[in-house]
């Protein structure tokens, strides 16, 4: 079984989203990230699900959308890393731009 990793900007963004739709109904952020969470393990279990974007260059990323937002992936043999978790409106080819 894969080892999930969420880097600190995921972390952040899965926050950030819960945050934002709990202003509104903390019991539908609530469910979010249980949803996002679900998604996730789907993932780990099943690397490679999702797609690449012509947007964002990096070929190694994987993307799921848990709508409205995306979870921006990759893995290895023995480790899934959760890149970032965003809104699917956001400027990806900008959030995504190597330096």
């Amino acid at each position: 079984m894969r080892a999930v990793v969420f880097n600190a900007v995921a972390r952040q963004d899965l926050f950030d989203a819960w945050e934002h739709v709990a202003a509104f109904n903390p019991p539908a952020a609530d469910a979010l990230i249980d949803r996002v969470e679900r998604e996730i393990a789907k993932l780990r279990d099943m690397p490679g699900m999702g797609h690449q974007r012509r947007d964002v260059r990096d070929p190694r990323l994987r993307f799921w959308t848990v709508w409205p937002y995306v979870i921006a992936y990759r893995y290895t043999r023995r480790t899934m890393y959760v890149v970032r978790i965003v809104h699917g409106a956001r400027n990806f080819r900008k959030l995504f731009r190597r330096p």
